[in-house]
């Protein structure tokens, strides 16, 4: 997949949404091919995805406009942090 991004760098869009090979150097490769087009990320479900990976996304795509981002680990975290606040 890297290979493909790599001669992609006017992509503007992107849905990778559940798919099980995207992976940090999967996004890196995004975040450093494509990061004068780059407005919109679809990454929901791609368990492989770590939050530095985004966080190089946002820090070289300066025209990223919408991430969908949720792995199913970082919502159990939230919901379980939201449990301590209210218990």
């Amino acid at each position: 997949m890297c290979r493909v991004f790599r001669h992609m760098p006017n992509l503007v869009s992107v849905d990778l949404s559940s798919l099980v090979q995207v992976n940090d150097e999967v996004i890196k490769t995004l975040a450093e091919t494509c990061s004068k087009t780059l407005q919109g990320l679809n990454i929901n479900g791609c368990r492989m995805v770590g939050d530095e990976a985004v966080c190089l996304l946002a820090e070289k795509c300066h025209n990223l406009r919408r991430v969908s981002y949720a792995a199913r680990e970082l919502q159990l975290i939230i919901s379980s942090k939201l449990m301590d606040v209210y218990a």
